[in-house]
């Protein structure tokens, strides 16, 4: 699918809210060439941050984050899609400022991909 004049891969699904309001927007985009995600660290309150070309931590807040995916991908359908094993990941535009869920494999994919067209 090509949204915003990026192609954007099928399994990427538009959603809104879900960036958490208590993450420095600004400092996280500082670093981006335009697009990071974000993904729930499993067995840690942590929200992982990955630009493409690093990756950065902070605490998920007593697992807030974690609990809204949760939420999120039960709300979706096929939920199964998103990988129960290494879950869902979402991706943020910082220029357009929209979000997608995806598995993470093909957002992590995308992610790295940015620095290389």
């Amino acid at each position: 699918m090509a949204e915003n004049g990026h192609d954007l891969p099928a399994d990427f699904v538009s959603v809104s809210g879900m960036f958490p309001d208590w993450l420095d927007l600004s400092a996280i985009c500082s670093d981006a060439k335009r697009y990071v995600g974000l993904y729930a660290v499993a067995n840690f309150d942590v929200v992982a941050i990955n630009s493409g070309q690093c990756v950065y931590t902070t605490s998920d807040r007593n697992g807030q984050f974690r609990r809204s995916l949760k939420r999120l991908i039960e709300q979706l359908k096929p939920a199964d899609s998103y990988g129960t094993d290494r879950g869902p990941t979402l991706v943020y535009d910082c220029e357009d400022r929209r979000e997608w869920i995806a598995p993470r494999e093909s957002a992590m994919k995308f992610l790295f991909g940015q620095f290389t067209t």
